[in-house]
């Protein structure tokens, strides 16, 4: 748009003025008043929102490579007698076995192997958070962070479908 004194005035630009000294842009409108100042803001928002948004999803992928404290331990149980048995039949069998493993969430007590599942649990594993299959006393007892030993640990992050495998000590 042409303005006074041969200067082009785009709105939401500072309007220079009749001669270039002027604080209004032609018609009388304010220089920081229209749809110009909106959308610069409203970009500004987008920006700001787009920015957190993604340094949030840079702190969560940072973080996926660290373990998480285990929430849920399992052992080995032979699913037509309802007991335990050594966690290594889990370990070497087939799909078709009658052995699976059995999780309990930290805070209950496993049995001892060769005695019948009177806790509760489930032979589904959690759907997120990180379990360790393996690793409880063969006395069994209380399922905690400092009862459970080693095992294959397994960290599952709800609603993405992914996961990491280690192996504790």
């Amino acid at each position: 748009m042409g303005g006074q004194g041969g200067q082009d005035w785009t709105p939401g630009d500072p309007y220079p003025g009749p001669g270039g000294r002027g604080p209004f842009p032609p018609g009388g409108a304010s220089a920081t008043s229209g749809s110009a100042v909106k959308r610069k803001s409203s970009t500004m928002v987008k920006l700001g929102i787009t920015a957190v948004v993604a340094t949030a999803g840079l702190v969560a992928l940072s973080g996926s490579d660290s373990e998480e404290e285990p929430t849920h331990a399992a052992v080995c149980v032979d699913q037509e007698t309802n007991t335990r048995v050594e966690d290594s039949q889990c370990a070497a069998s087939s799909r078709s076995s009658h052995f699976g493993w059995f999780f309990f969430a930290y805070g209950y007590t496993a049995p001892r192997v060769g005695a019948p599942i009177n806790s509760p649990g489930s032979f589904t594993p959690p759907r997120s958070g990180t379990y360790v299959k393996g690793g409880v006393p063969r006395a069994g007892g209380l399922v905690s962070s400092s009862t459970v030993k080693g095992g294959t640990s397994t960290t599952v992050r709800g609603g993405f479908g992914s996961n990491s495998k280690g192996s504790g000590g």
